[in-house]
């Protein structure tokens, strides 16, 4: 006798939070063992998720207007928040430049720069900026391998933005990209960032989903920050969800 009901339960418990048994059985373990040989082989998490993007279809980000347009929200969002044409500003994980669209015709020519850890997003990027027809002396962006911020020289910037990517990173990799930023910030400057909160999966620890995605509680990651010398400040809603938790992080004056 077939009973439906405990058949699909038990094929949804299989499933997971993701709904796919290939995803939760194949998928992910495949992912963490191509990790773990990185690792083991002395190649760093971002070279593994750089790799990842470059071969993994499901990686490519689509150059379509319901993709491309969001980066309007990105530059109200700014304006919103004291963003002028004169500062200068950091994309910090600036993928194809959908936000770069926008800073870029806003702010004074070369106050824009764009890193990321992607050659293909950035090509792709700069080809949608010259059909946009903006001239790429207007901007400057760089491929990062690590979190040194070595490319930048001596650059300072009022405003470093980064959509969507320290839930793509490592706790060592945050915290050395804000020893790093340190040095790249103007009094008063601003680190607008998204996070995923663990909270938000009823835990209160770091975790990982699908190899590349972290989760951090938000007490902890805000130890992080102050450890490293910012003010760290959850910022009120009003935007996507699904985009994470937007906060806001300022170095603190009296840091050495």
């Amino acid at each position: 006798m077939e009973h439906p009901a405990l058949k699909e339960k038990v094929l949804t418990a299989l499933r997971g939070r993701h709904n796919s048994i290939r995803f939760r059985f194949w998928e992910t373990p495949k992912e963490t063992l191509k990790l773990l040989f990185y690792r083991l082989s002395g190649r760093s998490f971002i070279d593994y998720y750089a790799d990842r993007i470059a071969t993994k279809e499901s990686e490519a980000l689509p150059s379509e207007p319901i993709y491309l347009d969001v980066g309007k929200e990105f530059l109200t969002y700014l304006q919103e928040h004291g963003l002028r044409p004169e500062d200068h500003l950091l994309d910090y994980g600036c993928g194809i430049l959908r936000g770069g669209l926008q800073f870029v015709p806003y702010l004074e020519p070369g106050h824009y720069v764009g890193v990321d850890i992607s050659a293909s997003r950035l090509e792709q990027g700069q080809g949608l900026m010259d059909e946009a027809g903006i001239p790429r002396e207007n901007y400057a962006t760089y491929l990062v391998q690590d979190c040194s911020l070595k490319e930048l020289g001596n650059r300072k910037f009022d405003i470093v933005w980064a959509h969507a990517v320290l839930m793509h990173m490592p706790e060592a990799d945050i915290r050395a990209l804000l020893a790093s930023l340190k040095g790249h910030l103007n009094p008063g400057a601003s680190f607008y960032f998204t996070f995923f909160p663990s909270e938000s999966l009823g835990l209160d620890r770091i975790t990982k989903d699908q190899v590349r995605d972290f989760y951090y509680p938000t007490d902890y990651l805000k130890e992080i920050f102050e450890s490293k010398g910012y003010e760290f400040e959850i910022l009120p809603k009003g935007y996507k969800e699904n985009w994470g938790v937007r906060t806001r992080a300022r170095l603190l004056s009296d840091w050495n």
